[in-house]
């Protein structure tokens, strides 16, 4: 973090390790996890993207200048059926990666 920010003084800081729904932070590759579920519609990318779309409440983040706050985890996102750009990203990278595809989250 600390060479990123020397050799980048004008970017926003690095998103590494923020707390999840229970405080406990974690490193942001950890919270992405594969998950494959009992649903073959899911294993295809169209599907996959269209349930993550249609089946969770979209909330903007208060400044969306600014990171978030938290990174709850896919399963809170889903048990909530809410969330914002980031946890949309991270539970379809997640449902995508169980599937085998290789995805990634990048800003």
């Amino acid at each position: 973090r600390r060479q990123f920010i020397q050799l980048f003084p004008d970017r926003a800081p690095l998103l590494l390790f923020p707390p999840n729904e229970c405080g406990v932070q974690k490193f942001i590759s950890t919270t992405i996890s594969p998950t494959l579920t009992p649903f073959p519609d899911l294993y295809n990318l169209e599907p996959c993207a269209s349930f993550v779309a249609d089946y969770l409440e979209y909330f903007a983040l208060d400044n969306p200048l600014k990171l978030p706050q938290i990174i709850p985890s896919s399963q809170t996102v889903l048990e909530l059926r809410a969330g914002d750009a980031f946890d949309f990203s991270i539970l379809l990278v997640s449902l995508l990666r169980g599937a085998e595809y290789e995805a990634y989250c990048v800003s």
